[in-house]
């Protein structure tokens, strides 16, 4: 089922024709065009890097979100310290 629900999701975004091109693959072929993929991405992601504005944004962005960076450290550190001890007082009330 899992699978059949994965090969829907795919179906939706690949176009016919590649899947049935896909479809009779061999499986060296099938391993050959996953390199390939790989290539693509790591391609786009470099270019994406290159990128000035990219990055004059990806700083941005950065700085923006820095107090929110920090609001969500501190709560954590909190939940997690409250977690270690109600952890120690249902262990000390067992004794």
């Amino acid at each position: 089922m899992v699978v059949k629900n994965k090969m829907k999701k795919l179906e939706s975004i690949l176009p016919e024709e590649m899947r049935n091109g896909l479809a009779q693959g061999q499986i060296d072929e099938l391993k050959n065009t996953i390199v390939q993929c790989l290539g693509n991405i790591k391609q786009a992601k470099d270019e994406l890097e290159e990128n000035e504005q990219y990055q004059d944004l990806k700083e941005s962005l950065k700085a923006l979100s820095e107090g929110f960076r920090e609001v969500k450290k501190f709560q954590n550190a909190k939940i997690e310290y409250c977690m270690v001890l109600i952890g120690e007082r249902q262990e000390s009330s067992k004794e």
